[in-house]
């Protein structure tokens, strides 16, 4: 099944990822997110901790569009063992935890 990426398919966006997971560790994420009275209010909401890794990921993919960005977050997410992938979360604007 063919992917038609607009940054590339592969090692250089999940280097830019895992660093971006790794720096701004979702513990991190979570805690600017309370200083700053920002956590989602509506069921329906996206997530405040995905809208902050949507927006620092914004700056490592500065040639593409909002789209572009968001699609390359999901797709190269680095998941835990048994974690489940960010699409279905995206899709539906919720999160597990």
């Amino acid at each position: 099944m063919a992917r038609d990426h607009v940054v590339g398919d592969g090692f250089p966006e999940r280097i830019r990822i895992g660093a971006l997971a790794r720096t701004f560790t979702p513990e991190l994420v979570d805690f600017a997110i309370e200083e700053a009275g920002a956590r989602e209010r509506a069921v329906k909401s996206l997530p405040a901790r995905l809208v902050v890794y949507f927006t620092l990921a914004m700056w490592l993919f500065t040639s593409v569009g909002y789209g572009g960005v968001l699609r390359e977050l999901v797709e190269h997410w680095p998941l835990k063992r048994g974690e489940k992938s960010l699409s279905g979360n995206v899709g539906r604007g919720r999160h597990t935890g």
